[in-house]
């Protein structure tokens, strides 16, 4: 009963907020947007101009501090913009007719469905099986991984933290490799991480899907009068970006070498898992929406820019009596 008494004494419980804390994120950027749209307006600078900039910072502090979430602060700034009528609403919506920006939200969907249904998991998995009896050849499988997701997958995060990170973990977790010692961290899970940080840089510069800022450089190009498509832009990264891929893994080695060599049990485990995955049969249909639309969105902007010319040439079919299917959450694997 004393036990008992003394455990429900230890419940600490935490006091609510301030008010004061609970809106500081909301005033700060309100009150310095307020601040710097009512301020005198310097000469020759047009006034909408000085409003704009108090909009701006008031919009970039919010997103910084996070009083609602990103895309509401992004909504709330644009509305003031044209309520203050410092933006027309076709100055203010002009970003929405961008194909730009449009090429980015589609890659994200898609990057998505690489997640869900576990397909870049399976790829990586695949490689593992095949390469991974060494050190060496799991970060060249991991590399492998990478490139092959990065033509469809616009967000390097989503790349590095949703697929290889994880397979990385529960490898180093496999042979004996954790955070903590140093000694543990250095058999393998350390090299393995950096050797990913490294060919994920490389592998974001390869396609203009490959990172969502890259579609933005093709569009500032384009106002200087350079066309950069899909394909010229993949066919210029292809030789420094390939032998990049080739020498990462291996310089890393010498760099920053694991005391681990032989991972015998990587790729059993590999197989394994890669076995499990594939005895769960419905994911097969999931696999190859995901491709067929990845394919879809790419195959036009790699032979050309005028992707008019292929409307309506890639049209998803369902299979019978899967029409309107949703992709499933899919377990481990």
């Amino acid at each position: 009963m004393s036990e008992a008494k003394s455990e429900h004494t230890d419940v600490v419980v935490e006091p609510e907020p301030s008010m004061m804390k609970r809106y500081y994120p909301a005033a700060v950027p309100v009150i310095l947007g307020l601040i710097i749209f009512f301020l005198p307006v310097p000469d020759g600078v047009d006034p909408k101009g000085m409003q704009m900039l108090g909009i701006f910072v008031g919009t970039i502090v919010a997103l910084i501090l996070q009083p609602l979430p990103t895309g509401s602060v992004a909504l709330v700034g644009l509305s003031i913009a044209m309520i203050t009528q410092t933006e027309t609403p076709s100055e203010a919506l002009a970003g929405f007719s961008n194909t730009t920006i449009w090429l980015i939200v589609a890659s994200f969907f898609i990057a998505e469905g690489f997640l869900v249904t576990g397909l870049g998991k399976r790829i990586a998995l695949m490689f593992v099986t095949k390469l991974g009896k060494s050190s060496l050849g799991l970060s060249y499988g991991m590399a492998l991984t990478d490139l092959i997701l990065a033509p469809a997958t616009p967000s390097n995060t989503a790349r590095a933290g949703g697929v290889v990170y994880p397979i990385i973990v529960s490898l180093s977790k496999l042979e004996d490799s954790n955070p903590e010692p140093e000694e543990s961290r250095k058999k393998l899970g350390a090299y393995l991480l950096l050797t990913s940080l490294q060919v994920n840089v490389v592998t974001s510069a390869m396609f203009i899907t490959a990172m969502a800022g890259n579609p933005v450089a093709v569009d500032a190009a384009a106002k200087l009068g350079i066309e950069i498509s899909w394909g010229k832009w993949a066919l210029a990264a292809s030789v420094p970006g390939i032998a990049s891929l080739i020498a990462i893994p291996w310089v890393m080695s010498k760099i920053f070498p694991p005391t681990m060599l032989k991972t015998p049990q990587s790729s059993g485990a590999g197989q394994g898992r890669a076995t499990q995955g594939r005895s769960r049969e419905p994911r097969r249909e999931d696999h190859g929406r995901n491709v067929h639309s990845a394919a879809c969105a790419l195959v036009p902007g790699y032979t050309t820019q005028r992707q008019r010319h292929h409307h309506g040439v890639c049209r998803h079919r369902d299979p019978p009596g899967h029409e309107g299917a949703q992709l499933e959450q899919p377990g481990d694997g």
